[in-house]
């Protein structure tokens, strides 16, 4: 379910790939008009997960990161907001490395480019840094200070 990525200084970088891990799963993915809110639909008879077709590469790869977590949880239909905000966590930490975090926030503190460089839309990368334990914000103060 990863595959590499080239890094800015070279190195290559194990990125989540949804739709690898959907293939994985068995999962079909679609693309059709939803109604709003909805961004995509988890439909367990068929094991396929339907994308909002006007949604943009990065909100399609959120969208799918986050319908597969409820996939895995056996999640039949509609959940409650609390469940939503614990299965979008989910969904950013394996969209948002720690790795990839602190890479991006040593040259930019704008949500917008940073959520760009890590191929997340600005709700995910909000979800990710929102949902650091203090274990990991302090590992990523460690790692910031070091390059500064």
């Amino acid at each position: 379910m990863w595959h590499q990525t080239k890094e800015r200084d070279g190195g290559l970088s194990e990125r989540y790939d949804p739709w690898e891990h959907c293939a994985q799963l068995g999962l079909r993915v679609i693309r059709r008009d939803l109604r709003k809110p909805h961004r995509a639909l988890w439909h367990p008879p068929s094991r396929t997960v339907i994308l909002e077709r006007s949604l943009s590469q990065r909100e399609r790869r959120c969208s799918l990161a986050h319908e597969i977590v409820h996939v895995e949880r056996g999640d039949e239909c509609r959940q409650a907001a609390r469940v939503e905000v614990a299965v979008h966590a989910v969904a950013a930490r394996r969209l948002v490395t720690l790795e990839e975090l602190v890479a991006g926030l040593r040259w930019t503190k704008s949500p917008h480019v940073l959520a760009d460089e890590l191929w997340v839309d600005v709700p995910t990368l909000e979800c990710r840094v929102d949902s650091l334990t203090d274990h990991e914000r302090l590992w990523i103060d460690e790692r910031l200070a070091a390059a500064a």
